[in-house]
């Protein structure tokens, strides 16, 4: 198992570890450089002593040279010679004492050798009084036994100093030999603290430096798979640094996954169509909510151009719009008209930005067709209101005045009545009017109840007919009921009320001497109500949306021939409230037949 060492604990070891080699390392090497060094010491020392020994036996021997030679010549030169050497003895013992390693071999030999220097001395002391006061022939004598009385002491300080410094010529020769030892070792530990430093640099380079770059790796990783969209490795474990920065990511990339899954339920959910257009006139992204408005699915879309969806009337309009809202750092807005998967015209209105960095539209398309819709009703309904409502009134208010006035104070009573009689038809179309308004709200809100029961069809048409007939016999029309013993599941008062309004519209459209046929059967579960006229008949673009509010086939429909352009309308709420459909097959010159199912059976 890998340690998950923080980066300052792998920072510190990266400087520790080498730091303590390099230690170590110049700890060995200064040991064995004081060895060497001592080794040195040994070697000077033998040196040294080996350098004073041989003087202090050279100026015993010149003293002695210098004191006889004074002897012969009586030359001062010797006289002078002789105790400036003599001076010198005393220094170069001391310096050969100091130069002793103090072994008791050495200690020995030492006082033998100083021995032999005080007898040295004593000798060359008689030797100096004799010569300097006896008489020549008794000192001739004493100073030749002198001379060979030194040069016996003499002889046997050399002897004695080749004793005392024997032990240090040895020590010299181990010495050097260890101190060549102690060199070729400094030079091996020197290889081997390069060689064993650099081996441990470059150890722990691969090791942490390997780890680490792992993890960087895996952060790096994580950073391209999060801009690609792709889940990210699994997070690092450990408590350092970089496995809290991959902790983090991975939160943060939890946020980031969290709203764009917010935004995106909110881009799928809308009802305008979100998408994005690349610099060529192609969908890149496009919402869900393509589907509904377009009738195609989004994947359909990507790569489609735009323009292949407009409806041709709009295509350079479209292409202008575009065109401008990629040269303008301001949102842009336009209206067009699509085609779609129908092949049905469908009014939107665009809305977005042009992005220069990534070279594509942002768009907003709101479908405004039922707005388009809604603003054409409300026209259509201040038409009516003008036609339907102003006329009848404006009439009314004139016959009022007439009678405020006094005309029919002498135009007689039958004109009055028939004047009356007029004005009477058009309350009883406000009327009509006011009550289809107001049953068609009610239906819409659910606030009319239905009284829903088996009821036999013939009775709805027979009932049906009947309140029709009188006006069908004044324009010459026949209505006939076919014979059925079908039964149905609903309100018989609605119901009669969409057959009276089928019905009579049958009778205004149809010409005189002509009949209105209706009739009934089973079918599968419902039961199907038939109307067949034989009138102008209805033109297949005003089929869809004949049962729309105010719709009329022509219009001055209201005009000749009566109504408000609600039957229609109320008549599919009924139909729809009580599960059922309503429709209309029709042939221009031929005529028209409207048909309802209604369930058969209990529905609630």
């Amino acid at each position: 198992m890998r340690p998950n060492l923080k980066l300052v604990h792998t920072g510190l070891i990266l400087i520790l570890v080498p730091f303590m080699f390099e230690l170590i390392f110049v700890a060995t090497l200064s040991y064995f450089l004081h060895k060497a060094d001592e080794q040195a010491q040994i070697e000077s020392r033998a040196k040294q002593l080996l350098l004073h020994t041989t003087n202090l036996c050279s100026l015993f021997e010149n003293s002695g040279v210098a004191l006889f030679g004074y002897d012969k010549t009586k030359a001062d030169a010797f006289l002078q010679s002789y105790k400036a050497t003599k001076s010198k003895t005393g220094t170069e013992l001391f310096a050969v004492r100091s130069f002793l390693s103090g072994t008791s071999s050495q200690n020995e030999s030492y006082a033998r050798v100083q021995k032999d220097c005080d007898r040295a001395q004593d000798i060359l002391n008689k030797a100096y009084v004799i010569i300097t006061t006896n008489t020549e022939d008794a000192a001739k004598f004493r100073v030749e036994s002198s001379y060979k009385l030194l040069k016996n002491t003499l002889l046997n300080l050399q002897n004695d100093v080749s004793i005392l410094t024997q032990n240090e010529q040895t020590l010299k020769e181990q010495s050097q030999f260890v101190e060549q030892q102690l060199k070729q070792n400094i030079w091996l530990i020197i290889a081997a603290g390069v060689v064993g430093n650099l081996c441990l640099t470059i150890a722990m380079a691969v090791f942490f430096g390997k780890r680490l770059g792992q993890r960087l790796q895996i952060l790096q990783d994580n950073s391209l798979r999060l801009a690609a969209s792709k889940p990210l490795n699994k997070p690092l474990d450990g408590e350092d640094e970089i496995a809290s920065v991959d902790r983090t990511f991975h939160q943060m990339t939890d946020a980031l996954n969290e709203i764009k899954r917010k935004e995106r339920a909110i881009v799928d959910n809308a009802v305008d169509v979100i998408c994005s257009i690349d610099d060529d006139g192609k969908f890149v992204e496009v919402s869900a909510s393509s589907l509904s408005a377009w009738g195609f699915e989004a994947a359909e879309l990507i790569g489609r151009r735009v323009i292949t969806m407009v409806h041709q009337d709009y295509y350079e309009k479209t292409l202008a719009a575009m065109t401008d809202a990629k040269s303008s750092a301001d949102n842009f807005a336009f209206e067009t008209v699509l085609v779609n998967s129908a092949s049905k015209p469908v009014e939107s209105r665009w809305t977005g930005t042009w992005s220069e960095a990534d070279k594509t539209l942002f768009v907003v398309a709101h479908d405004t067709s039922e707005q388009k819709k809604i603003e054409r009703l409300k026209r259509e309904f201040v038409q009516m209101i003008s036609h339907d409502l102003r006329s009848p009134l404006t009439a009314v208010q004139f016959f009022l005045e007439l009678i405020t006035e006094g005309f029919f104070d002498t135009a007689g009573m039958d004109n009055l009545k028939a004047k009356a009689a007029t004005s009477e038809q058009d309350i009883g179309r406000l009327i009509q009017l006011v009550n289809n308004l107001l049953d068609i709200e009610k239906m819409e809100s659910g606030k009319m109840e239905i009284l829903a029961q088996m009821v036999p069809v013939q009775l709805i048409m027979e009932r049906s007919a009947n309140s029709i007939r009188n006006i069908a016999e004044r324009r010459n029309i026949a209505v006939e009921v076919e014979e059925s013993t079908a039964e149905l599941y609903g309100d018989e008062q609605q119901l009669v009320q969409v057959l009276v309004n089928l019905i009579s519209n049958a009778v205004k459209f149809s010409p005189s001497g002509e009949k209105v046929v209706v009739s009934a059967r089973n079918d599968g579960e419902f039961v199907l109500i038939e109307i067949a006229d034989k009138g102008r008949g209805i033109p297949p673009a005003v089929k869809a949306k004949i049962f729309d509010r105010f719709e009329q086939v022509e219009l001055d429909d209201a005009r000749l021939k009566g109504g408000t352009g609600l039957g229609l309308a109320i008549c599919k709420t009924i139909v729809e409230s009580h599960r059922g459909e309503i429709g209309v097959s029709s042939e221009e010159g031929v005529g028209s037949t409207f048909w309802i199912r209604i369930p058969a059976e209990p529905w609630q």
